[in-house]
């Protein structure tokens, strides 16, 4: 990995550029002309090198250069201002006899570019009373300084001073004005002043409205500023690039993303560190770990962000051991981490469960002084609280000398976590007793405590105060029906779920489990059911609920539709959906089922030749998981289950909507064959009778998923289409017979029904 080293504030060959003016300063038998001194104190200002200027200053000292008209103090003002030393500007000022525009704007916008902004308005009021009159530039500046405090009325008053002095048009005070009226949250106000703009816009003026969008949350409409850009043949600049950057990874936009770094390299720009701190954000927050480190690793220079983006990318994206090498491989490369990179890298120990590495990442923050930092003693007590280390988050938490809502919940979520809930519920009571309102955040760890002492009276307190205090939000209601689902107060969770206006897949898992725990397994059921036709897709934990209360009702026929509305959703391929099916067929009695399957399989392989004929799996999944998807096709279930109930030289029939695939076709010529049995099945398109391993279709629909063969210009009639009377006919004899009838709803819950 490339270590880029911190940019210092001069290099070697700006030095000696540097050098070279000064000395042809210094040997100058005549005092150098106030143009020489202008030059290098440029020079200086935009290397932003105090020290060098700060000698040039004594050299023009020494030779009486300081001239009355102020021209080389105002120079000297300029250079301070950008090397950030306000002292030496100040004291120069204070000692100015008189005072020019100029000297007042470089006062101003020294402050304002410094971070001091209420003394760049002071000073600008000052300039104001010494009957001094403002230009496009001193209101630029104080524009800025009231964006960065986000002083509308007084970012007002400038503006109507600008519309006064007639400079509100001049392209300059305008950029600033729509740049504070961004700050200060007037969107609706930047953007009318950008359309007034029209011919006067700049790539600053598209950049400060972009700017603008961003702080506003608006991304999509950055795109669409960048488009009209764009359209407008205006060069777009870093900080243009930047802002549609971050754009893109906030709308997880990695294509357009990859676009705009193709242009940069196609043009042969030279990447400025903060358009490749960007990129890696980007690439980062996308998923995209991989082409982050490139970008990354590519960087000629590297600044804190750089190193703390590609952390927090890591972090992202889970891999948290990659996180903690990183971290330590750049602390042994001498990068000194700052509060952003502890919380990171604390984060991913946490998460990790990584206890040693965690201790040394808190070592670290007391050893340079950032264990007292607010976040960064947050962030510890929250790692330490999911390493199971409680006693040490409590230490951190008490050495805190300001703690924050997030300090109080944090330690009341570790309290509760490990089982303290007597200690959650002291540190509760503490809160209340100092005046501190809690957050949904804190009352739902109060409510773990709760539901680990099963203490109604306290429940009801805590879901008081929530609606007193208006903190009724969606996370925190889910969480209350929860524990009042434990507490067996199924009526009050009801209550509460019927209040929630939207509801998500957690709401409805929720009062799921809270039936199915108190009993009322019919009723999760039904409510299983309301769920699906609300459109809400069930995750994981729905579905292993829902397979629990089939298997408490012992029907494997509520479970058969259950089993089939997986495969419908393909949530077959999920570890632990999978394991709960396998569980709900056992305790349903239905567990043969499952092992005729397998062992037809494994007959089939052993005496047939049998190998699953993956291509007929669409879905992008590994090849294993593709074996698994192609024996739960619901054919060879039911075929299994006939076999088991069917009595010997009875055929078996089966019906399904949808067409058989091929590898299934193949399946059952070979089961038809070793197993002698008569096989009769109805898809979508035909009849198929399989029969000592040979098909009446003559494999003549089975060659390929994608293909149909000559002549079969009919089959796409749908067969119910074509012949209904024939299709009652079929699902008759099916009931005359011991069969396995298979029946999916195209636009319903499919279902799987046992013939007798």
């Amino acid at each position: 990995m490339k270590h880029g080293v911190l940019p210092l504030p001069l290099s070697k060959h700006k030095t000696d550029d540097y050098s070279k003016a000064f000395r042809s300063l210094a040997n100058s038998p005549r005092c150098p002309p106030q143009d020489a001194y202008s030059s290098i104190l440029e020079l200086c200002a935009s290397r932003k090198a105090p020290l060098q200027g700060q000698q040039v200053h004594s050299h023009i000292v020494k030779s009486n250069s300081l001239s009355d008209d102020g021209f080389l103090s105002t120079k000297l003002l300029f250079m301070y201002g950008k090397c950030g030393q306000l002292r030496d500007a100040e004291k120069l000022f204070d000692e100015m006899p008189s005072r020019s525009i100029f000297a007042w704007n470089a006062l101003v916008g020294a402050y304002a570019s410094n971070d001091r902004p209420s003394l760049a308005i002071a000073t600008f009021q000052e300039m104001r009373v010494s009957g001094i009159l403002p230009d496009a530039c001193t209101l630029a500046s104080v524009l800025k300084a009231c964006g960065a405090l986000e002083d509308v009325d007084t970012g007002t008053a400038t503006h109507g001073l600008a519309v006064k002095c007639g400079l509100d048009s001049t392209g300059f005070v305008s950029n600033a004005l729509v740049s504070m009226y961004a700050k200060c949250g007037r969107f609706g106000s930047a953007r009318q002043l950008f359309e007034r703009m029209d011919e006067e816009r700049d790539v600053v003026s598209w950049n400060s409205i972009i700017s603008a969008c961003l702080q506003d949350g608006q991304f999509f409409e950055v795109l669409t500023l960048f488009r009209e850009m764009q359209r407008a043949s205006i060069p777009m600049n870093s900080y243009t690039t930047v802002g549609v950057l971050q754009a893109c990874a906030e709308l997880s936009l990695p294509r357009l993303g990859m676009e705009i770094h193709a242009s940069l390299l196609k043009n042969d720009a030279k990447l400025e560190i903060y358009e490749c701190n960007a990129l890696v954000v980007l690439y980062a927050r996308c998923g995209r770990i991989g082409n982050a480190m490139q970008v990354f690793c590519e960087m000629e220079e590297k600044d804190t962000v750089s190193w703390n983006s590609m952390l927090s990318g890591y972090v992202q994206n889970g891999l948290y051991q990659e996180a903690i090498d990183f971290f330590c491989e750049i602390v042994g490369l001498g990068f000194e981490a700052d509060q952003v990179s502890l919380i990171s890298v604390a984060s991913a120990s946490g998460r990790s469960g990584n206890r040693l590495h965690g201790k040394e990442v808190h070592a670290y923050a007391m050893k340079h002084g950032l264990d007292s930092d607010l976040q960064v003693g947050n962030t510890l007590i929250d790692m330490y609280t999911k390493c199971r280390f409680i006693d040490y988050a409590e230490r951190v938490f008490y050495k805190l000398h300001s703690k924050d809502c997030i300090s109080w919940t944090t330690m009341i979520a570790g309290y509760a976590q490990n089982s303290r809930y007597s200690k959650a519920l002291e540190l509760f009571r503490q809160v209340q007793a100092d005046g501190m309102k809690a957050d949904s955040m804190m009352l739902g760890s109060i409510l773990q405590a709760c539901s680990g002492m099963v203490c109604l009276s306290l429940l009801k307190q805590v879901h008081g105060y929530a609606i007193r205090h208006g903190l009724l939000d969606l996370v925190l209601n889910n969480t209350i029906i929860d524990v009042y689902g434990e507490c067996g107060k199924v009526s009050r969770a009801c209550h509460v779920f019927g209040t929630i206006r939207d509801k998500d897949v957690v709401s409805w898992t929720s009062m799921i489990t809270c039936y199915v725990s108190n009993g009322l397994l019919n009723e999760a059921l039904c409510l299983f059911r309301d769920m699906v036709a609300a459109d809400v897709d069930p995750d994981a934990v729905s579905l292993i609920t829902v397979l629990a209360a089939a298997a408490g009702l012992s029907s494997s026929m509520k479970g058969k539709e259950i089993h089939g509305f997986m495969y419908r959703r393909r949530y077959l391929t999920e570890g632990t959906v999978s394991s709960s099916l396998v569980d709900m067929y056992a305790r349903c009695g239905d567990i043969e089922n499952s092992f005729k399957l397998a062992e037809i399989i494994e007959s089939l392989k052993k005496e047939g030749g049998y190998t699953e004929n993956t291509k007929f799996v669409l879905q992008d999944v590994p090849e294993e998981e593709k074996i698994k998807l192609l024996h739960g096709h619901s054919e060879r279930l039911a075929m299994a289950f006939g076999m088991l109930c069917a009595r010997k030289g009875t055929p078996i029939r089966i019906t399904k909507n949808l067409r058989v695939c091929g590898d299934c076709h193949e399946f059952t010529k070979l089961v038809s064959k070793l197993y002698e049995q008569e096989i009769i099945v109805r898809d979508a398109n035909r009849f198929h009778h399989f029969r000592g391993g040979s098909c009446s279709c003559r494999d003549f629909c089975a060659v390929d998923q994608n293909k149909r063969p000559l002549g079969s210009k009919f089959l796409k009639v749908p067969l119910r289409v074509r012949a209904p009377h024939l299709v009652a006919h079929v699902y008759l004899s099916v009931r005359s017979e011991h069969a396995a009838c298979v029946s999916e709803e195209s636009h319903h819950q499919p279902s799987v029904q046992t013939v007798p």
